[in-house]
């Protein structure tokens, strides 16, 4: 199992790679085009990662022609090596951003990133995309005193 992930790049797969292959048996793949794509497409969408699809979904959703390109698999980019999680609360980012700005800043910079959570599992539901998403509890925590300035 690790080494067909292997084979595709030259990074060890990560703990979330490994658990999907194990649960579903291998990565979906995709017919590779052949030749060249002649029609026109209103945009290109760079990776078929977690952002890229979102992306070309909404688009396609809105009418406009989407063509999507990948250069291994999908899902095995940026998020693939991750734990492909969505989350609200990155380290300490709202401290930073309330040492910069106002408080309706720091709103709005969780509200959006909670939005974007909503709108994810919206997507999944509607598609009824298999990807075990689930909702969590997401705690940031002090090792001193120090960090929690």
């Amino acid at each position: 199992m690790q080494d067909m992930l292997q084979s595709e790049t030259s990074l060890r797969p990560s703990i979330w790679q490994l658990s999907h292959v194990k649960r579903l048996g291998e990565f979906r793949r995709f017919p590779q085009l052949a030749g060249t794509t002649t029609g026109k497409f209103d945009v290109v969408v760079i990776g078929a990662g977690m952002f890229g699809l979102t992306t070309a979904l909404k688009l396609r959703e809105r009418g406009v022609s989407v063509v999507v390109i990948e250069a291994h698999r999908v899902g095995m980019g940026v998020g693939g090596f991750s734990t492909a999680k969505l989350c609200s609360l990155q380290r300490t980012m709202f401290s930073q951003i309330r040492g910069k700005f106002d408080d309706d800043v720091v709103k709005a910079y969780g509200a959006m990133n909670q939005e974007a959570i909503n709108d994810i599992e919206a997507v999944v539901r509607k598609y009824n995309i298999d990807c075990c998403f689930t909702r969590a509890t997401h705690t940031t925590f002090a090792m001193n005193a120090s960090e929690t300035e």
